[in-house]
């Protein structure tokens, strides 16, 4: 029972409403201005609305935005105000991933910080449980390096002071990335609170950006989240001072959606990535999380995809089985956080939605080590920091700034980044929950795929999927579905199915024999969103792995991983004879299946990855066919099988059976020829003797 409850809590339903204040209403393209004025002004008398355009550059696009709830809503959609829109739709409140507040100042090196205070402020500690910092005296901006200072700097490769505490750089192998390239020309959007050109950015290239909570052209960062994420994309890097960042030349350009608070609304994300796209940005970075699925978003992002965007955004910090907005999207790269040691970060979402994890930091009480470190502005102490932060959040600049590098060296297509990124991605050794995606980023590794002259294809199932012939509900794992090793389970249990003559039509052989060897393996990957994935585990796993679904771990059982069910119920089918053909076939398919694991991976529960193990399924994978052969044949043949198995007598009978023109030449000529295996031909019927004539003499 507490395994059963393990995987309802763990593959169970996300379940979650979106919060909103406001409604978006998307006219048409092809309806008139005239007509959408005058539809507004019925609407507006009918339902005391007073519609505004969310931005200058809503006009164009005709998009509206009214103060409303539900009721609202669900009286617009019946009004016969939809036969001029688009989409009449709540304008969801997406807002900084809850974890990313969680952050510590850290007392800096004196090459960093020159000035006293600066350095006795940041040293003091920080109240987690309210999530505010404590009250600081004034201080004064973090001193920028000075020539001297970085005449006295090694030259190796970066001389940034900070480096050396950037463990997330050295799990991604960003440094011989860089030998490559370092991301110039590719641009960079930084879409959630802003950019503030804090110290540690003086030298990167920033492009013009815009603020869509305020509506105007000032996109700086008031709340400090932005800043760091941009850092870690492109700070500026090997300056003797502060930290480094992933594509140093890259260009960032600033989109600000959300306000001081953290929080913005769909209607402005939409409409800043479309700023982004028509603006030149190769890359998106998504700093935001949200609950609402919207179709307002969904097709900006799809904008962004054709003008050549790569989008990437976090999976989210609610521990959940499935990512959260916008990570959900079409043409959006989930990412997941991993902590200082390559494990998945206790607050991570995983599940459907995450393509790939990288490192967002995990800090443990009041040790900031394993945060990400980068330069930041905080708006209650007023004042650029050096700070610590952890999340999804914090993930996704590193794979932001490895995409920036590969579309620097020439790859433009975002469909084929993606790819790159998810192909050289380090394969977790089991992910029995898609808590990693396709895997662990790798830089190095993405950059030397990328110079190949043939690289992998995308996979089918999120082509078809980001094409909108699969819904954008359906999502596959498809480390999952393991379909080398099952075919050849199904296959090796076919042919001893053939052997024993078991390939006729019996429904429960047949089951058996599925159930034993491989399941309905396809369908084990497959998640639909909200819904519990749990049922599609059990329908693609077979009896060996059952268990791993309700204890979410990839090593078998050893209860279930060996002859002990399939014995019982050969037991019980002495006693009920229709049981028979499902016991046969449950012992044929995992005769099969445990004799792959035993070769392919050999990991039991409570033994281990080892030879031991490896002996077990193998031992238990002949019982199993003992089983099936002691249950279908007769005693004699039974035990002439375990004397000579067959295998051995098939190919002595096709030895037997070979012309005699082809039997070798015995070199001993006194020896004794084979006997025949023919049947002597009949002897002749005698007739009565005769007696004979006597002769004449």
């Amino acid at each position: 029972m507490a395994s059963l409850g393990w995987g309802f809590v763990h593959y169970g339903s996300s379940i979650t409403q979106g919060t909103f204040s406001s409604i978006i209403l998307d006219f048409r393209e092809e309806v008139g201005d005239s007509q959408i004025q005058q539809a507004l002004s019925e609407a507006s008398q009918r339902f005391d609305l007073r519609p505004r355009l969310n931005s200058e550059f809503s006009e164009s696009d005709h998009v509206f935005i009214v103060p409303g709830e539900s009721k609202l809503l669900r009286d617009l959609v019946r009004s016969g105000l939809d036969q001029y829109t688009e989409s009449i739709e709540p304008n969801y409140s997406y807002s900084v991933p809850e974890a990313s507040q969680v952050r510590l100042p850290i007392t800096l090196d004196k090459s960093i910080a020159a000035n006293p205070s600066m350095d006795q402020a940041q040293s003091k500690p920080t109240d987690k449980s309210t999530d505010k910092f404590q009250e600081y005296p004034p201080a004064e901006p973090v001193e920028k390096p000075s020539a001297n200072s970085k005449k006295a700097t090694s030259d190796a490769y970066p001389n940034d002071p900070l480096f050396k505490r950037q463990w997330n750089f050295k799990q991604i192998n960003v440094e011989p990335a860089w030998a490559i390239t370092k991301g110039k020309g590719s641009i960079v959007a930084v879409v959630g609170t802003g950019i503030s050109r804090v110290s540690d950015l003086e030298t990167t290239d920033f492009l013009a950006g815009y603020n869509f909570v305020n509506d105007n052209a000032d996109a700086t960062d008031d709340h400090g989240h932005g800043t760091h994420i941009a850092g870690t994309i492109a700070q500026s890097t090997n300056n003797a001072f502060g930290a480094a960042g992933i594509a140093p030349e890259a260009s960032l350009m600033p989109i600000k959606v959300l306000s001081i608070g953290g929080n913005g609304t769909v209607a402005d994300i939409a409409e800043g990535i479309r700023y982004a796209a028509d603006h030149g940005a190769h890359v998106i970075n998504l700093t935001m999380v949200g609950d609402g699925n919207s179709i307002f978003l969904q097709k900006a992002i799809d904008y962004a995809d054709r003008k050549g965007a790569v989008i990437i955004a976090p999976a989210g910090n609610s521990s959940r089985t499935a990512a959260a907005y916008p990570a959900r999207y079409r043409h959006v790269l989930g990412v997941a956080a991993l902590d200082s040691k390559g494990q998945k970060a206790p607050y991570s979402n995983g599940g459907a939605g995450v393509d790939i994890s990288a490192p967002g930091g995990w800090i443990e009480g009041e040790d900031p080590a394993g945060g990400i470190i980068q330069n930041t502005f905080d708006s209650r102490m007023q004042v650029s920091i050096f700070a610590p932060y952890q999340g999804t959040s914090m993930a996704v600049p590193h794979v932001s700034g490895v995409a920036a590098l590969i579309h620097s060296i020439g790859i433009t297509d975002p469909s084929e980044i993606g790819t790159i990124l998810m192909r050289s991605a380090q394969k977790p050794s089991r992910d029995a929950r898609n808590d990693y995606g396709l895997g662990k980023l790798n830089a190095s590794a993405a950059l030397k795929l990328a110079q190949q002259p043939t690289r992998p294809p995308p996979n089918l199932f999120d082509q078809w999927r980001d094409r909108g012939y699969i819904d954008a509900r359906l999502w596959l794992d498809e480390n999952e579905i393991a379909a080398p090793s099952k075919l050849i389970m199904a296959g090796i249990t076919l042919i001893l199915a053939g052997s024993l003559g078991q390939l006729g039509w019996n429904g429960l052989t047949w089951l058996g024999m599925l159930l034993g060897s491989c399941g309905l393996f396809l369908v084990r990957g497959i998640y639909l969103m909200d819904v519990s994935q749990l049922p599609f585990r059990i329908l693609g796993s077979t009896l060996p792995e059952l268990w791993n679904v309700f204890q979410g771990d990839s090593m078998l059982n050893p209860l279930t991983a060996s002859v002990l069910i399939p014995g019982l119920l050969g037991t019980l089918s002495l006693w009920i004879p229709r049981l028979k053909p499902g016991a046969v076939g449950l012992c044929l398919g995992m005769t099969a299946s445990l004799l792959v694991y035993s070769i392919t991976d050999p990991a039991l529960q409570w033994i281990g990855s080892s030879v031991a193990a490896q002996i077990f399924l193998f031992v238990n994978s002949l019982l199993c066919w003992m089983g099936a052969r002691y249950l279908i044949l007769p005693w004699t043949d039974f035990i002439q099988g375990l004397v000579q198995p067959w295998p051995i007598r098939y190919w002595q009978g096709r030895w037997d059976a070979r012309p005699i023109g082809l039997q070798p030449r015995s070199r001993n000529r006194r020896s004794k020829t084979r006997p025949s295996t023919q049947s002597p031909p009949p002897l002749p019927t005698s007739s009565p003797r005769t007696k004979p004539k006597p002769r004449d003499r």
